[in-house]
């Protein structure tokens, strides 16, 4: 028997990655009383396995999303799946759902709610003049709901929409999950590692590049934990440096946390992010981080740990920076201990999903 409530979530793709880790969250803690259908336009439900239970959720497969069909034929076909599923609430995850919120504009059939969590590598630099525009016309009557500060002024002052359609819920994680109590516990041995979707706009070859520069009388460590794309090209990447021995790529993990926990360092080459889950789950495990200066990230680490962002142009200075954790592994455990008492305070995914929580039931009663 179907739960009360009907959630209907949009994806481009329900593989690893913020948006459909958050998802999971959501889905694990709110409850018997509802019921969530999950629909990936490109088919993919990797994530799936980040949900405590499937009981109360079913997965839409059907090759008619990935037809190459026109504009309008594409609307039309997502309003009769929206009125086949009839949920009380959609909600759709970025560029790669947007269209179902342009089909359900017009003549509503349920209530709509949109979440950013950032861009692609086309979007990088400079907001695309027709997506900009799309966004402003198709999302003013919506709730936009953002993680980061970064992308809340780009809503207001790009998007145009207007101040009481968006609302700034940043991403918490499970605390208990990922935290460490004992810093001194991690391994002797420097690991550094990082935890990502591997795909372009990751730039995992930033890191791999920074690594291969340290000296290999120190004897670290690269773990590479996710699976995409690019994987093939970082690992030609790593032979191609004698890294072959040093960088171990363990591919996509359910429970990421055992290997978080062993981290020194956890490192994020990105050339765009906007409130990463998994710097928040290093955090809560006591790694030092390095990473580039995008998004959000300066506002969630605490002051100690800032200066080891680097501008993401400046590959140098990344280098120089992580051989500067890697030679002092007490500075880590200061910064390791500072991260988490960071996390404790203002990430923890229980204000996450009371927010969530707040904001559906704002709909459905």
């Amino acid at each position: 028997m179907k739960k009360k409530w009907h959630l209907l979530h949009i994806f481009h793709t329900f593989d690893t990655g913020g948006s459909s880790v958050r998802t999971c969250q959501i889905i694990n803690d709110l409850g018997e009383e509802y019921y969530h259908t999950i629909l990936a336009m490109n088919q993919n439900y990797g994530a799936k396995g980040h949900l405590k239970s499937q009981d109360n959720v079913e997965y839409i497969y059907d090759d008619c999303f990935q037809k190459p069909i026109s504009f309008f034929s594409r609307l039309s076909l997502f309003r009769v799946w929206l009125k086949k599923l009839h949920p009380h609430l959609m909600i759709t995850s970025n560029w790669g759902a947007i269209e179902w919120g342009i089909a359900n504009f017009l003549f509503p059939l349920c209530p709509h709610i949109h979440t950013e969590d950032g861009f692609n590598p086309d979007e990088m630099e400079k907001q695309k003049t027709r997506r900009v525009l799309i966004r402003h016309s198709f999302l003013k009557s919506s709730v936009v709901v953002l993680p980061s500060h970064t992308l809340e002024a780009i809503a207001l002052d790009i998007w145009k929409i207007p101040t009481k359609n968006i609302l700034y819920i940043p991403n918490g994680i499970e605390w208990e999950h990922f935290y460490l109590p004992d810093i001194f516990t991690k391994p002797e041995e420097i690991i550094i590692g990082t935890v990502c979707s591997l795909r372009k706009i990751k730039n995992i070859f930033r890191l791999v590049k920074a690594f291969s520069s340290l000296p290999k009388e120190i004897g670290a460590k690269l773990w590479i934990i996710g699976d995409g794309e690019d994987r093939e090209n970082v690992e030609k990447a790593a032979k191609d440096l004698c890294l072959a021995e040093q960088v171990c790529f363990w591919g996509h993990q359910d429970n990421p946390a055992p290997f978080y926990k062993k981290m020194k360092i956890f490192a994020l080459s990105s050339d765009s992010e906007q409130m990463p889950i998994s710097l928040l789950e290093a955090m809560a495990a006591g790694c030092a981080v390095i990473s580039t200066d995008v998004g959000d990230v300066k506002n969630m680490l605490p002051e100690e740990n800032k200066r080891f962002l680097v501008n993401r142009y400046n590959e140098v200075e990344y280098a120089e920076k992580l051989r500067e954790l890697v030679e002092n592994p007490e500075l880590c455990r200061k910064l390791g201990k500072s991260n988490q008492e960071k996390c404790y305070q203002e990430y923890r995914k229980e204000s996450m999903i009371k927010n969530y929580s707040n904001l559906y039931q704002s709909f459905l009663h």
